[in-house]
């Protein structure tokens, strides 16, 4: 029995699409009061969105990538996977 390994990558689409929320909310602060309550909200959208894209799972015995922790059988090993 293997656990599945949560991992977060730094480099990769999930923190492009934090990076835009962050810059679509610095170009909204000069559209005035309104401008930056929707670029804030359009920042956190993303910034939650982006989060769930960086995080990406692993067997841990062979660390090949799965696609989700409702995964039971590596199909790489065949190791029966647990929930962290």
């Amino acid at each position: 029995m293997a656990e599945i390994i949560t991992k977060k990558d730094f480099i990769g689409i999930g923190t492009l699409v934090q990076v835009a929320g962050l810059v679509l909310m610095v170009v909204s602060f000069s559209f005035g009061t309104s401008g930056s309550i929707v670029g804030f909200i359009a920042f956190l959208a993303c910034f939650v969105i982006g989060s769930k894209m960086s995080k990406k799972y692993y067997c841990g015995a062979c660390m090949n990538r799965v696609e989700s922790t409702s995964v039971t059988v590596c199909p790489a090993c065949r190791s029966e996977l647990t929930e962290p």
